[in-house]
């Protein structure tokens, strides 16, 4: 029946996401960095995304209108794939807050989600290809992001907070021109 067709046709397009991850993953990255303004790429992150049952955004974009010399796409790209493991982390709900700034040399974005945290024996390994700990999934979500990350200077890194995970994706920053005056 119906029902049958729309199980089939969800698992083929899950299959799909699966081979496009692995040849995304597997292929050198071809980026273009260019200077970009971070908050702009992270609410055109956020503006098309339909968040899960539960799950409400708060939004903290800095009013120092970081910016960074990256690949536009790529930046969104590992930001998605943050943004996917939080509100896979709160399967029960929950607030996904996603913040942005400026820390020394660094732009940042920030996700930070309520899902009680990463397992201790879990973080030193969830950046590793293929080390998954959800049931469905190939592992390769947060390497990806790192290597998008650490492919244009930057770095991601992960803590638990007192809420859940925190996840951030640095980027080379430049300082906007008006703090160089003196």
């Amino acid at each position: 029946g119906a029902g049958l067709e729309q199980l089939i046709s969800e698992e083929v397009a899950r299959a799909d996401r699966l081979i496009a991850d692995m040849l995304a993953f597997s292929r050198p990255l071809e980026l273009k960095p260019s200077t970009a303004f971070i908050n702009p790429l992270v609410e055109e992150c956020l503006d098309g995304r339909a968040l899960p049952a539960g799950v409400t955004l708060k939004k903290s974009l800095s009013k120092s209108k970081p910016q960074a010399v990256v690949d536009a796409a790529a930046l969104v790209e590992a930001l998605r794939r943050l943004l996917d493991n939080a509100c896979d982390a709160m399967p029960q709900g929950g607030t996904l807050a996603v913040a942005t700034g400026l820390e020394g040399k660094s732009a940042f974005i920030e996700v930070r989600d309520g899902g009680g945290g990463i397992k201790a024996a879990d973080l030193p390994l969830i950046f590793e290809p293929f080390y998954t700990t959800k049931p469905r999934g190939l592992g390769l979500g947060l390497s990806f992001a790192r290597k998008i990350a650490e492919a244009q200077g930057g770095r991601l890194e992960v803590k638990n907070s007192p809420s859940g995970a925190l996840f951030t994706l640095f980027f080379p920053s430049l300082t906007p021109l008006s703090s160089k005056i003196n």
